[in-house]
C-alpha cells in the first residue's frame, strides 16, 4: 500500500524570547495509508508537538514530512492550509466546537474552506445528516453544543473531522475529557472508521486506549522509543457496512469561483454580526451617532448656507456690475496685444455670452452726469436723478418692475429711439396729478440737453442707499444707443446676471482674466463690490460646513476606534475559534479578508441605520421649526455631497478600524490559539 506519512530526519525546536527549546530529534517513521497508529508517551515527550507537525500545523525547520506524496518542506501558511484542508481531519481533546453554531452548522463548518469553493448546499446538509446517522448523532442535530454531553460533544467533532472525506484523521487525545463509557464508544467509532480504509493517528498518554490501535510509537524525550505493530482482527460486518456507507455517499458537486470567495466571506461575516447581535449593535452605535451627525450637521448647513443664499438672489446677488476702464497709469513698458479705450457691444460684449454659457442676460450700462430732468414747471435736480443707457434685458437682470407702460424692446435699443422709463420717485416729483406715459421729459446735463417719451414708469423698490446712483427710484433709464448719440458717452460697465447663484463668483473671476488677457495691463478690470462681500459670505459659510463635517468625522473615528477595540477583543476571547478555522482549511488570507469585511459590513450597517436616522432627524427639526419661523418652510431635502461623504467616511472607517484586527487574526499561530 502507498505511504499516508513519509517522515525522514524531522527535529524541532520552540525559539523563546531568550533560548531555544529541542523537543524532537531526528524522527524517522513511515505510515501506511489505512493504519491505525496510537503515538504515546509522557508529558513533554513530543507526542503532540508530532502530531502537529504531521497535521499541517507548524512550519518544518529540519528534515522533511510527506503527506501522500506531497511534501511540506518550504512549504508557507497558504500552501499548509491547502494541505489540511485537503487530506487531514482533526479531532481535538477540547472539543472546539463554536458554541453559537448548531450542531449541523458545526458539521459543516469544514465545508466554508477553501474560501472559493462553490458546494451544492442541499447535497450537504443530506451528506452531514448521514454522517451525523453514522455517528450516532442525528438527533442533535438542531441543538447547540452546550446542551451535549461530552461524548456527544466529540461525536460531532468526528463528525466534523468526516464531512471533508478526508483520508487521514488526527486525533489529540480524544477521550481526555470522557467518561469511561463515553471513551469505549468514541474509541469504537474510530476503529469502525479506520475499518473502512481512514488512516487514523491518534495522540494518548493512556496505554489502555493505545491498546485500540494495531500500532503503538512511544515517543520519549523527542525521540522514537518503540514502534510496535501487533495483529488486530476487525469485525469484518462493521467494516462492511461502514464501508458500505462511505461508498455509497455521493460527494456533493463543488467548482472554484473567486466570486463565490468574496459572497461568501460576506455571507460568514455577517453570520458573525448576527449571531453577537447585542455586542455589534453596542459598537455600531458611535458610528450611527457620527453618520447621523454627519448627514444632520452637512445637510442643515447646506440648507442654512442655500437659504442665506436665497435671500442675497432676491436682492439680486445673481446680479453682477462689471467695469472696465481704461489704465491712465499704464506704462511704457507695458504692452499687450490690443490697447483698451472702453467696451464694444461687437468686439466683447456679444462674444461673451458665448464664451460664458452661464451668464443668462447681459446689458451695457452708460452713465450720465445729468444736471436736471424737467417737465414743464416741474423739475428735478442733479443730486437726486441719475441717468443710465442700458437694453431690454436691464429690468429682468436688476429684478425690478414695471408699475405702469412697458419696457424697451429690441428695435428701441436698434433705432437708438429717444424714449425712457422712469423711476417711481422722479414720476412722483415730475407728474404728481397725472400719467406720466407718452409725456415728453427734457434731460439737461454736461453736453447739453435732450428730450425723450416716458414709455414707463417703475415700481416702488426699498433701497436702503440714499445716493441716486445706487437707488432705482431716483433713476431715468434710456436705450444705451440713444445716449451714446446724444451726449457721446463711453461704454466703461454692464450689467449680467448667471443661472445659479453659485457661479457668481467664478464666472466673475473667468471675465476678470478673459479680458485682462485680451487687453493686458492697458485696462482695469473689476466687479462691483458686493460680489467681494457675497464672495467673504461663501467663504465663512463653506468653513462652517466644513468645520461641522470635521467635527462629525471625529465623533467617526472614535467610534473606529471603538470598533478596533471590540474586535481585538474578540480575537483575544476567541482564539480557540481562530485555530479551529486555520486547522480546518482557512487560510491566513481568507482570516485576514473576514475580519477587514466584517468591520466594513458592521460600519456600512451602522452607516444605513445613522443615514436614516439622521434624514429623520433634521428633517424633524425643518418641520418644527417651519411651524414657529415663517420664512423656513418643510421640504424634503438632501444633501448629496453629506451622502457622500457620509458614505467615504464609513468605508473608509471600516477599512481603517478592521485592519489591525485583521493582520493581527491572520498572523496568529494555529498550535497557540488551539492550546488557549
Amino acid at each position: 500500500m502507498s505511504l499516508a506519512y513519509e517522515v525522514n530526519s524531522l527535529s524541532f525546536s520552540y525559539h523563546g524570547a531568550m533560548k531555544s527549546t529541542p523537543v524532537l530529534h531526528d524522527i524517522n517513521l513511515n505510515i501506511t495509508q489505512g493504519e491505525f497508529v496510537a503515538i504515546v508517551g509522557a508529558s513533554g515527550s513530543g507526542k503532540s508537538t508530532l502530531l502537529h507537525l504531521l497535521g499541517a500545523m507548524l512550519t518544518l525547520e529540519s528534515g522533511n514530512i510527506k503527506i501522500n506524496s506531497e511534501s511540506l518542506a518550504h512549504a508557507d501558511s497558504r500552501k499548509l492550509a491547502q494541505i489540511r484542508a485537503k487530506h487531514i481531519g482533526f479531532v481535538f481533546q477540547q472539543f472546539h466546537l463554536l458554541p453559537k453554531l448548531s450542531v449541523l452548522d458545526n458539521i459543516l463548518l469544514p465545508m466554508n474552506y477553501p474560501i472559493n469553493i462553490q458546494h451544492d448546499c442541499k447535497a450537504l446538509k443530506q451528506k452531514a445528516h448521514d454522517i451525523a446517522k453514522e455517528v450516532g448523532i442525528a438527533h442533535r442535530l438542531d441543538h447547540y453544543p452546550k446542551e451535549l454531553s461530552g461524548g456527544e460533544q466529540q461525536r460531532v467533532a468526528i463528525a466534523r473531522a468526516l464531512m471533508r472525506d478526508a483520508d487521514i484523521i488526527l486525533a489529540d487525545e480524544p477521550t481526555g475529557n470522557l467518561d469511561s463509557h463515553n471513551t469505549q464508544n468514541i474509541m469504537a467509532l474510530l476503529t469502525k472508521l479506520n475499518q473502512c480504509g481512514k488512516t487514523i493517528i491518534l495522540v494518548t498518554h493512556d496505554k489502555e486506549i493505545a491498546e485500540f490501535a494495531p500500532r503503538t510509537i512511544e515517543i520519549k524525550d523527542g525521540k522514537v522509543l518503540a514502534d510496535i505493530k501487533k495483529d488486530n482482527q476487525a469485525n469484518s460486518s462493521e467494516k462492511n457496512d461502514l464501508a458500505t456507507n462511505q461508498a455509497n455517499r455521493q460527494k456533493p458537486s463543488s467548482s472554484s469561483s473567486y466570486t463565490h470567495a468574496l459572497t461568501r466571506i460576506f455571507a460568514l461575516a455577517l453570520r458573525t454580526l448576527m449571531i453577537k447581535k447585542g455586542q455589534t449593535l453596542l459598537t455600531a452605535l458611535g458610528v450611527i451617532i457620527g453618520v447621523a451627525s454627519i448627514i444632520v450637521m452637512m445637510t442643515l448647513g447646506q440648507y442654512a448656507k442655500d437659504k442665506i443664499l436665497a435671500s442675497y438672489d432676491k436682492l439680486g446677488a445673481k446680479t453682477v456690475l462689471f467695469y472696465a476702464y481704461k489704465n491712465w497709469m499704464q506704462s511704457a513698458s507695458d504692452h499687450s496685444n490690443s490697447a483698451f479705450e472702453q467696451l464694444s457691444v461687437k468686439d466683447d460684449l456679444i462674444p461673451i455670452k458665448r464664451i460664458f454659457p452661464q451668464i443668462t442676460m447681459l446689458s451695457p450700462s452708460i452713465s450720465s452726469y445729468a444736471n436736471s430732468v424737467i417737465f414743464n414747471s416741474n423739475k428735478v435736480h442733479q443730486n437726486q436723478i441719475s441717468i443710465q443707457g442700458v437694453n431690454e434685458y436691464f429690468l429682468p437682470i436688476v429684478n425690478t418692475y414695471l408699475a405702469q407702460g412697458r419696457n424697451f424692446s429690441a428695435l428701441d435699443i436698434q433705432n437708438a429711439d429717444n424714449v425712457c422709463i422712469i423711476g417711481n420717485d422722479i414720476n412722483r416729483e415730475l407728474f404728481p396729478t397725472q400719467s406720466a406715459i407718452g409725456n415728453v421729459i427734457k434731460i439737461g446735463d454736461y453736453g447739453g440737453s435732450y428730450t425723450c417719451f416716458v414709455i414707463g414708469v417703475l415700481k416702488k423698490k426699498s433701497s436702503s442707499s440714499s445716493d441716486a446712483w445706487n437707488n432705482i427710484n431716483t433713476q431715468v433709464l434710456l436705450p444705451f444707443t440713444y445716449l451714446q448719440k446724444v451726449n457721446w458717452s463711453f461704454l466703461a460697465q454692464f450689467y449680467f446676471s448667471v443661472n445659479d447663484v453659485n457661479a457668481v463668483i467664478p464666472v466673475s473671476d473667468a471675465l476678470k482674466n478673459y479680458f485682462t488677457s485680451k487687453y493686458g495691463n492697458s485696462g482695469t478690470f473689476m466687479v462691483s463690490p458686493d460680489i467681494d462681500l457675497l464672495h467673504n459670505i461663501q467663504t465663512f459659510l463653506n468653513i462652517f460646513t466644513l468645520m461641522l463635517a470635521v467635527i462629525s468625522i471625529v465623533s467617526l473615528v472614535v467610534a473606529g476606534i471603538g470598533i478596533t477595540n471590540m474586535m481585538l477583543a474578540s480575537i483575544s476571547e476567541n482564539l480557540y475559534e481562530i485555530g479551529l478555522l486555520k486547522a480546518i482549511g482557512a487560510g491566513d488570507r481568507t482570516i485576514f479578508w473576514s475580519y477587514l469585511i466584517e468591520a466594513i459590513l458592521l460600519c456600512l450597517s451602522a452607516g444605513i441605520i445613522g443615514f436614516i436616522f439622521g434624514v429623520g432627524s433634521y428633517e424633524l427639526i425643518l418641520y418644527i421649526a417651519s411651524k414657529f419661523v415663517q420664512e423656513i418652510q418643510f421640504i424634503w431635502f438632501i444633501s448629496p455631497f453629506a451622502v457622500l461623504l457620509a458614505f467615504i467616511s464609513v468605508v473608509s472607517l471600516g477599512i481603517l478600524s478592521g485592519l489591525l484586527p485583521a493582520r493581527k487574526a491572520a498572523a496568529l499561530d494555529v498550535v497557540k490559539c488551539l492550546n488557549h
